[in-house]
Parts: structure tokens; C-alpha cells; sequence
């Protein structure tokens, strides 16, 4: 090779080698640091917790393995109701449990929406003797997002299996083993 490729190969070599030298590295990530825009997150440690969905009705049946809850809601847009999935939250222990599988089906009148969730209670198993709470949330939120369901004033305490579904001194829904 001629003495003026060998000389372009060095100075390219020398400059590959300076991309990799560990001030170079450092350099590029103190750059990407500093493009990172921070958002302020909210600290739900410091917030008050988020506003219970108000059932208009509520129905809680005894299937085969669990049970099956109606909730129908007024006024949610279809979209909405079709992303939100029940949460069944230990209130002693951390054990939670999560129903995603809804049916949605609306009321002509009042333009009511109908979400049925089928609870399966091996979701139970690890916290046998534990009161759960009940939420909706949708799928893909912060859990902090979820939301207490409030019973109607109307709704009284069921037996479904070895389960009580009622609604506690605040009205919001909540299950406990039946004794």
C-alpha cells in the first residue's frame, strides 16, 4: 500500500479508537442524561385516594368455580367501559387478583352499560380467611389509578359459594369469607 493510505487508515483507526475510551462513553451519557426530561409523577403516598364509581345496579351469582358480578354503570363512554378489568385487593395482606375478561352489554334506556365479570375464586386460595376489596381500573393504568365501586343503597349482602359480597360502612363493595 502507498504511504498516504496507511496514513488515512491510522487516523481513522486513532479516531474508532477515542469513540470507545472510557472519558468518549462518559461523555454520551452525561449528554443523553441531560436531553431526559423529568415529569413530576404524582406521590400517591401524599393523595387523597380517587372518587368510587357509583353502580346504578349490582348483582353478585354463584357460578361453578366463583362467582359472576353485574355492575351496571350510567353514563360511561363504550370505549372505556370495554378497557376496565375488576381488581380484588387484600386489605391486610398484599394479595390481589385481577378479572380482565369482561362482558359488555348496554340498557336502551338511560344509556346504562352493563360490565359482567367472572370471579374465579382460586383467586382466594393464598389469603383464605382475608376481606378483599373491590375495584375497576383500566388495564393498562397506574395501580393507583383504581377505583372503589360503590354499591346502590339498595344492595344487600350475598352469599355466593363460601363468599359475602356486601357493602361496607362507606358503601363501597367489598367480599369477605361467609362464616
Amino acid at each position: 500500500m502507498d504511504e498516504d493510505r496507511v496514513e488515512g487508515m491510522r487516523r481513522e483507526a486513532r479516531k474508532t479508537v477515542e469513540r470507545y475510551l472510557p472519558e468518549a462513553g462518559y461523555q454520551r451519557w452525561q449528554d443523553a442524561l441531560e436531553e431526559v426530561v423529568v415529569v413530576n409523577l404524582p406521590d400517591d403516598r401524599d393523595e387523597k385516594s380517587a372518587p368510587s364509581i357509583a353502580a346504578k345496579k349490582l348483582t353478585c351469582e354463584a357460578t361453578t368455580q366463583g362467582c359472576r358480578i353485574e355492575i351496571e354503570l350510567d353514563r360511561i363512554h363504550p370505549a372505556i367501559a370495554e378497557s376496565l378489568e375488576l381488581v380484588v385487593a387484600g386489605r391486610k395482606l398484599s394479595t390481589f387478583f385481577v378479572s380482565s375478561s369482561t362482558q359488555i352489554s348496554t340498557r336502551r334506556f338511560g344509556n346504562k352499560v352493563v360490565l359482567t365479570f367472572d370471579v374465579d375464586y382460586a383467586g382466594f386460595s393464598e389469603s383464605p380467611d382475608e376481606t378483599f376489596d373491590v375495584f375497576l381500573r383500566r388495564a393498562h393504568d397506574m395501580w393507583t389509578a383504581k377505583r372503589r365501586i360503590k354499591a346502590p343503597r339498595r344492595f344487600r349482602a350475598v352469599q355466593a359459594g363460601d363468599r359475602e359480597w356486601y357493602s361496607t360502612k362507606h358503601g363501597n363493595l367489598s367480599v369477605r369469607p361467609h362464616s
